[in-house]
């Protein structure tokens, strides 16, 4: 999105991809990558890392869970599938595993071991074939973002705080995020990548 500043307003230019023009209140649902921070932590902070880990997986299965309660309130039981790929990415023993063991035999933080781990698994998916498959990477990465976001203790703002005839912009927007909109609310949707 190309920003320009005006004196009063920020005005942001892109291509229109349906007709029409929204003017409105802006909600900006950030979900931009950030990598984790990692750094090499000292053996005596190996459990200390290892239960900030533990905890964001907790809070993050969490979030999926109350994200899952919504759909199923707005009736689109064919969407449930995605959160449940989330939920069974922060199950993987193979991820838990290989998190953990980053962790106690790296000695690496939380953050670290997870994007390691993640990057990993990112390869792998890019090694993939089949293009389904591969393309489950998104899932991959959003679920690996959500823990990063916790390890790192930020608010993770929610498409339930929009209200009526609201502007929706974001760097990308999730089918996760997708999903749990109320289109009654939004007036237009601005995002980066489109899709």
């Amino acid at each position: 999105m190309e920003k320009i500043k005006f004196e009063k307003d920020t005005c942001y230019v892109g291509i229109g991809v349906s007709p029409g023009i929204a003017i409105g209140e802006v909600f900006f649902l950030s979900r931009a990558r950030e990598p984790g921070v990692s750094r090499t932590i000292s053996a005596d902070q190996v459990g200390e890392e290892i239960a900030l880990f533990r905890e964001a997986v907790a809070l993050s299965k969490k979030q999926l869970l109350e994200a899952k309660e919504r759909i199923i309130d707005k009736k689109m039981h064919q969407h449930l599938f995605i959160i449940d790929a989330h939920l069974l990415i922060l199950d993987d023993k193979m991820f838990l595993n290989e998190t953990v063991a980053r962790i106690r035999d790296e000695l690496l933080n939380a953050e670290g071991a997870v994007k390691n781990t993640m990057r990993g698994f990112e390869k792998l998916f890019d090694s993939i074939e089949d293009e389904y498959l591969r393309d489950r990477k998104a899932d991959l990465e959003s679920v690996g973002d959500r823990l990063m976001r916790n390890l790192r203790g930020e608010t993770i703002r929610s498409v339930d705080e929009i209200r009526e005839k609201t502007i929706l912009a974001a760097h990308d927007l999730s089918p996760a995020d997708a999903m749990q909109i109320d289109r009654k609310r939004i007036f237009g949707l601005i995002t980066d990548r489109g899709g």
